[in-house]
């Protein structure tokens, strides 16, 4: 038996129950006290903050559910099953969507704290000139995390496209290409997601 077995044979219960019950009133009697300390302006403040989060989340679902009923096809219902996920010999349902929905969809319901926008201009995070615009910009509140391009054949020859990369260099924000005729599995796009995410 050792030291440890021996206190706890010597721990009076009944004290040690009023103890942690007295101090679970003492903190809710603290907590209250924070909360009638927090001004009124405040208070609705941060309420509406909340609002507009729920509103962005339930805004989200709503869209991952409408991407999910125009196709009998969607990243909740994609399955690898019986093939080798790399081989592109075997064509499924999934490789005909557009690259930019599945990459929407993966990344709304694996990051969903994350919020996503079409078309953002570099000019956004300070560019001046001439750019070609990022095809997602991936944000966490105001703060961009992520650009996705979706490319063709010859997109990285492009002029506007090498200014809009090294802008995004500047910045501080990594920038990856998806292949807009590429096949781009869901599987694929979650692995290239997850390095940056």
């Amino acid at each position: 038996m050792g030291l440890f077995d021996s206190l706890l044979k010597n721990v009076d219960t009944n004290k040690l129950k009023e103890s942690l019950g007295s101090l679970g009133e003492e903190l809710k009697k603290a907590a209250e006290a924070v909360n009638d300390a927090i001004p009124d302006d405040v208070k609705a403040k941060m309420k509406a903050e909340a609002e507009e989060k729920k509103q962005k989340e339930e805004a989200k679902a709503a869209a991952v559910e409408t991407l999910q009923t125009k196709t009998d096809v969607s990243y909740a219902t994609a399955s690898y099953a019986g093939i080798d996920k790399d081989d592109y010999d075997v064509e499924l349902p999934e490789d005909e969507l557009d690259a930019k929905m599945k990459i929407g969809e993966v990344i709304a319901t694996d990051w969903p704290k994350y919020d996503l926008y079409e078309d953002v201009s570099p000019t956004k995070i300070g560019g001046t000139g001439r750019f070609m615009n990022y095809s997602i910009g991936v944000y966490d509140g105001d703060k961009p995390v992520l650009f996705i391009m979706i490319i063709g054949k010859a997109t990285t020859r492009l002029r506007l496209y090498r200014w809009s990369k090294e802008q995004a260099a500047k910045a501080g924000v990594p920038m990856i290409n998806f292949i807009g005729h590429a096949p781009n599995r869901y599987w694929y796009i979650k692995e290239r997601l997850a390095k940056y995410l």
